[in-house]
């Protein structure tokens, strides 16, 4: 439709330039000439487009294809590829139709039909010119023509409004006005071409010339408006919202679903400004976390085109689902009802679209099996969403658990808190939780006593957490995002035998604590300060709000000691000196720094200007129990942290020499630095920082302090590769594939007869040349010295359940070591496979690993019963050596095959019944597609071929037009048996299988088919099969049988 559009539109265009046709001679080639120009200027601007929406259609296919790739890599569900596929399909169409009404409006205009009527054209105006000299005094009857005029613009206006009421969609009127205009210059062309001389004709068909043309004229510059306005539309409509992920779950892009539980806090208010206490105020909690909140979800979209305007979008909506990771549910809203807040998207700014999510996290699906995704729609044109809708990908919704809030204080405090709970963040500090606590310790801030703005409150604290039983605490950035607020008050207390009341010095404004005067009763005297505050210790109450309930719960509570100061002496900034190592190769060495007399003459001395005894009796190198202080940098500035490695200051015992500093680093603390454990994988790049303090003795602020910081430089890891070239290629397969085919694959399998012992044992090595497994690596020789490869199964989306031949469908796991894979089913768990070192064997005699041995032939690989493996190599100090391309499936082949022999016949109204030997009713073959009688014997001589069981009651025919496989012989008659005997028939390779035996109790019968299933039993487990064996009609006269 939309090819059509544009092309109807092109052609309107073209007759833009006849404004004013047959009005004035002098203008026709003017308007020729025009006409031409607005040709060629068209199709340049055509061009022009048509290169805008290539451009777009190759961005969105590189997008889409990054996408497609994050979620194949990320072992995404197989319905979120297909889905990212069919939006990529739905994008590409729409930019190519796009493209190619374009292509065919540039080809009209390229066509000859535009030149022959521009050349038509020139030929009428030359005629029009002979024309006009003869008619000069003709009347044009305007009034008519303008009649007329207003009949075609009414027409078109209603036509313009239908247009927009059905939002462009409706353009099959267009091209009808498009063909109507196109059919009245034919008319007008034919009339001119028919001129006969005479006067009276003349003024008829110029009269029509002039009505037809001003007609199409007006027609023409009504529709320009419409294209003008329809191409607004389309550069300023939204056609994509692509998810910004905040992480990856299990490989798929993801938003956080949090849970807050806390137990509520009430608070006593028994210390107030009229009865203040010495220990303060106190309070009381929960004794279990008996309360939660979930915040809402803000997701991020990236908007295509950017700059929309998001207020034109009237609703949003949600469609969410709980998926299965492996096999896809049917669609369904998701049990924690998701749903958009109203209007939360009108704050979105720089090309992100910001859509605040409400939903149950509580339900939000976080088992091995499921996972809740959701996509967001954008609605256009109406409350209802009908006429406009665009969809975003869809995103995994993670829940998480946020457990054990506590109020902490980010900034470096004037006085150490102690008595409190250890903080685990770097530069931060647990407050006070108890009024009584925070009096009896020094305070940790100041006030000074004459600033009106007084100290920000809000500053002064930070939010920490556990989230998911983790071992260390994290801080909330903002505790707004987690349904929460902070609230700051006024907490009273008494110091001293006459009962100072501390906290009246203070009064609060727009969460900042600021310093007052009192007045004779006690009382704040707001915006009154004066010097008689200083030396004040007031005390301010924090609590954090949960803003979801209607009650406000306190989900935690603190205390901020604080001093009323002189006016602040003004800190001096602190001296960085910086020593720089030569870089570090990652081994089991630790690293080792030590400065030369030298460096610290050169770069501390010489900084300060101090002589050695100068510096030595002014400054000395901050401890903690003796231990030399590390610092780190962070956003804040300096701040005490607990890595990495020590620092040594190394005296010389002689009173004239330089005190050196040394920095050692243990190789493990080294290897868990650059180690990312969600890549699994070294970080690179990675230059390591740690810093120790000089203070000043006398803490004389107005002086600097010393900074010295350590640097390794860049830390070099190492990368190890499992090249294919090390494989023998004799011995591996592609994907599914036979051997010598590719690399993915091994496969395993018991031995021939005779020649080996049957059995599932597989030492991996053999696999490899020279019997060892090579990689190419980089980094350090020391690294590699010893190193030590570990092989363990591993699960993969691909393997993770498996079904065997019951139908019963295994959950597949593995031990923790990876030494063992697991088979699950309901309750029952059993081992399938082992690893011992670089052997792999089966559990051959396991009701489930036969069970999923036996499920498909050893041609059907994709079917096959399968275990990933993985290589695994570690040095001389147990630090990892990651390896690419370690991991390959090995394939357990069932050792035999059965299937039904053809061209089995049994004939009815054989005396005593028609029978034969259940061997005779299969074919044998092994795993090496070969077959001999002897190979039914015991292992190791044969395979242990000890039974042939038909499945009498489950036998079908086609007799009575029935199906085969679906229509059962007992339905159908009860006079036609089968039977087995056991004790009948030939021995087969040793062992007597036994006859099926047909009878026909019951009437003639003409000739019909039965299918047959037979269960061959042998050493490991059975093979199920069946065979279709045709009853030839009644012999003889076809009397029945009584």
């Amino acid at each position: 439709m939309r090819k059509k559009f544009f092309s109807a539109l092109l052609l309107m265009t073209l007759a833009v330039p006849l404004t004013g046709a047959l009005v004035s001679c002098s203008d026709y080639d003017d308007d020729i000439s025009s006409l031409r120009d607005d040709v060629t200027s068209l199709k340049s601007q055509l061009e022009t487009t048509k290169s805008d929406l290539e451009a777009q259609l190759t961005t969105i296919k590189g997008d889409f294809a990054a996408q497609i790739q994050a979620a194949v890599e990320g072992k995404a569900d197989k319905s979120e590829v297909e889905e990212l596929k069919v939006s990529l399909d739905a994008a590409e169409s729409k930019l190519q139709a796009q493209i190619d009404a374009i292509n065919e409006a540039i080809e009209g205009l390229d066509a000859g039909k535009i030149n022959d009527a521009i050349e038509t054209l020139a030929a009428v105006t030359g005629d029009v010119k002979d024309l006009k000299s003869d008619v000069d005094g003709i009347d044009q009857r305007l009034g008519t023509v303008e009649g007329n005029l207003k009949i075609q613009q009414d027409a078109l206006a209603a036509f313009l409004k239908a247009l927009e009421s059905n939002g462009y969609e409706n353009v099959d009127e267009l091209i009808a006005a498009v063909k109507d205009a196109q059919s009245k210059i034919e008319e007008i062309q034919g009339d001119l071409a028919n001129y006969n001389g005479d006067i009276t004709d003349l003024k008829s068909r110029m009269e029509k010339a002039e009505l037809a043309l001003k007609t199409l004229d007006s027609t023409v510059a009504g529709l320009s408006g419409q294209i003008d306005a329809l191409t607004a539309y389309i550069e300023k409509m939204l056609s994509g919202l692509v998810f910004a992920p905040d992480f990856y779950y299990g490989g798929i892009e993801a938003m956080e679903a949090t849970t807050i539980h806390y137990a509520p806090i009430t608070l006593a208010n028994n210390s107030t400004l009229e009865k203040p206490t010495k220990d303060g105020e106190t309070w009381a909690q929960a004794k279990t976390e008996a309360a939660y909140l979930t915040p809402d979800i803000v997701a991020n979209y990236h908007m295509n085109p950017s700059y929309f305007d998001v207020t034109k979008i009237k609703s949003m909506r949600v469609v969410s689902d709980d998926k299965e990771y492996v096999e896809v549910g049917s669609t369904r809203a998701a049990e924690s009802g998701p749903s958009v807040v109203e209007g939360s998207w009108l704050n979105s700014k720089d090309g992100m679209l910001s859509a605040t999510i409400n939903l149950d996290a509580s339900k939000v699906k976080d088992d091995a099996s499921h996972v809740t995704v959701l996509a967001v729609q954008a609605c256009f044109n109406g409350e209802d969403g009908k006429d406009s809708v665009v969809t975003s990908d869809y995103a995994a919704v993670a829940k998480s658990t946020i457990s054990n809030v506590v109020i902490a204080d980010p900034v470096e405090p004037v006085n150490a808190f102690t008595d409190v709970t250890t903080c685990t963040i770097d530069g931060a500090h647990h407050i006070y939780l108890t009024a009584a606590k925070a009096i009896a310790n020094q305070p940790t801030h100041n006030i000074v006593y004459n600033d009106p703005e007084g100290i920000d409150l809000t500053k002064l604290v930070q939010a920490h957490f556990i989230r998911n039983g983790a071992e260390t605490e994290q801080a909330m950035d903002d505790v707004s995002k987690y349904g929460m607020k902070w609230e700051f008050a006024v907490s009273h207390y008494t110091a001293g035998n006459n009962e100072t009341s501390e906290s009246a010095h203070i009064y609060l404004k727009d969460n900042h604590a600021i310093a007052c005067t009192v007045d004779a009763s006690g009382k704040p005297q707001p915006g009154s300060q004066d010097r008689s505050s200083i030396g004040r210790l007031p005390m301010v109450r924090v609590t954090l709000v949960d803003t979801t309930k209607t009650e406000n719960n306190i989900v935690a509570v603190g205390f901020i000691k604080l001093e009323i100061v002189k006016e602040a002496d003004v800190p001096a900034e602190a001296i960085d000196v910086n020593f720089d190592g030569k870089g570090y190769d990652l081994s089991c060495t630790g690293y080792n720094q030590t400065l030369t007399w030298a460096q610290i003459e050169d770069q501390v001395l010489g900084k300060l200007n101090l002589s050695k005894d100068e510096f030595e009796k002014q400054y000395e190198i901050e401890k903690n129990n003796g231990v030399v202080q590390l610092y780190a940098n962070t956003e804040n500035g300096p701040a005490v942290a607990t890595q990495y490695g020590k620092v040594e200051e190394l005296k010389d015992a002689g009173g004239h020499t330089t005190n050196v500093l040394s920095w050692t680093v243990t190789a493990n603390e080294i290897c868990k630095a650059v180690w990312d454990v969600t890549k699994v994988a070294y970080k690179t790049g990675v230059n390591l920082e740690t810093g120790v303090k000089f203070a000043r003795k006398d803490g004389d602020i107005t002086k600097p302090a010393v900074y010295v910081w350590f640097h390794t430089g860049t830390i070099t890891t190492p990368t190890a590769a499992l090249e294919n070239s090390t494989k023998i290629s004799n011995r591996w397969a592609a994907t599914n594939g036979e051997l010598g085919s590719g690399f993915a694959e091994v496969h395993d399998y018991v031995g021939a007869p005779n020649q080996d012992v049957l059995t599932f044992k597989l030492d991996l090595l053999s696999c490899f040349v020279g019997g060892k497994v090579s990689l190419t690596t980089t980094g350090s020789d020391a690294f590699k010295e010893n190193l030590n490869y570990e092989y363990k199964f591993i699960i993969t989306e691909a393997n993770q359940k498996q079904v065997g031949l019951s139908g019963t469908k295994y959950r597949m796991s593995t031990s923790a070591d990876g030494h063992l894979l697991f088979a699950n089913a309901g309750q029952g768990t059993e081992i399938v496979a082992e690893l011992d070192g670089s052997v792999v064997k089966y559990n051959e005699t396991g009701a489930y690993a036969q069970d999923l041995l036996n499920a498909a032939s050893h041609k059907d690989l994709a079917h096959t019963v399968t275990a990933t493996v993985g290589i695994y190599v570690t040095n001389a100090c147990d630090m990892p050596l990651p390896v690419e391309n370690n991991t390959f499936d090995v394939k357990f082949l069932r050792p035999i095959n059965v299937v039904g022999a053809e061209g089995v016949a049994f004939t009815d109204a054989i005396d005593g019944g028609n029978q034969a030997d259940l061997y005779k009713l299969l074919t044998f073959t092994d795993w090496r597609d070969t077959w001999k009688e002897e190979f039914v014997k015991a292992p190791n001589a044969g395979y242990g071929v000890t039974s042939i069981t038909p499945d009498i009651d489950n036998i079908t025919t086609d007799m009575n037009n029935g199906t085969l496989g679906e229509t059962l012989l007992s339905s159908i008659t009860k006079d036609i048996t089968f039977k087995k005997d056991a004790n009948a028939g030939k021995a087969y390779g040793g062992v007597t299988f036994g006859q099926l035996v047909y009878e026909n109790v019951g009437h003639v019968t003409s000739t019909f088919k039965v299918r047959v299933p037979l269960t061959v039993t042998y050493y490991w487990g059975e093979v199920k099969t069946s065979v279709d064996i045709t009853v030839n009609a009644t012999q003889g006269n076809k009397v029945a049988r009584r």
